[in-house]
């Protein structure tokens, strides 16, 4: 959802013409940094407060940190991988000759 609402917004505000292959991966990056930055370590906090259960619970702020220390390069990845995963995407519509609306 990420992805295609900033595709989406950059086509009307920025250019009107056909994105570009560079562009779909700067877009794709964007949203894999956004999902990295604040998705995965919502997930992270959740599966370790559930797999923990009662008998050893820590605050919450110490789970943050945790996380935050132990996953930094999560946030790296997921941004390559963004890249790569919505350029492929792109240029296989494009091949295939599925309009992106």
């Amino acid at each position: 959802m990420i992805y295609e609402g900033v595709r989406h917004r950059y086509k009307k505000v920025i250019t009107p013409r056909e994105i570009q292959p560079w562009e779909d991966s700067c877009i794709g990056a964007f949203q894999g940094l956004v999902n990295g930055l604040v998705l995965t370590p919502i997930d992270t906090i959740r599966s370790r407060i559930m797999l923990q259960g009662a008998g050893g619970a820590v605050g919450g702020k110490t789970r943050k940190e945790a996380v935050g220390k132990s996953e930094g390069v999560v946030q790296v990845w997921m941004a390559l991988r963004g890249a790569v995963f919505f350029t492929a995407l792109e240029l296989a519509k494009k091949t295939l000759g599925v309009s992106s609306s």
